[in-house]
């Protein structure tokens, strides 16, 4: 199985969960696709537990990830672009003096928590 083929079949199951939930369990949208994977998954984990050589394939194409590479150069973008887009201005607007407070001393803390790792 190539890298190819199981990213298709990701989306293709998260397209299924997210019917699934909109059609039956009419839960928000990322809580009903979020408890929709941990069953898939531990039903996964049940499987792999009782026959472990369909996964062995799906195993080592997975392990030939760089997920680090992966999550900032790919899905990072695309997370901060959604949280944006779903960004209510006029709230934020109101909220301003808490997120520039919570800014400014988020950027203060990972300065000197980056700056100190790199000391030592």
């Amino acid at each position: 199985m190539d890298l190819f083929t199981l990213i298709t079949l990701l989306i293709v199951v998260a397209a299924g969960f997210a019917y699934l939930n909109t059609r039956f369990l009419k839960l928000p949208d990322a809580i009903g696709v979020m408890v929709l994977s941990l069953l898939f998954s531990l039903l996964l984990i049940g499987l792999n537990a009782l026959m472990p050589s369909p996964f062995t394939l799906v195993r080592e194409t997975v392990g030939q990830i760089d997920f680090g590479q992966v999550l900032f150069d790919v899905m990072l973008s695309f997370l901060l672009f959604a949280g944006a887009f779903h960004t209510d201005a006029s709230q934020l607007r109101v909220e301003r003096r808490s997120v520039m407070l919570f800014a400014f001393v988020g950027v203060l803390l990972s300065t000197f928590l980056v700056g100190t790792d790199c000391i030592t």
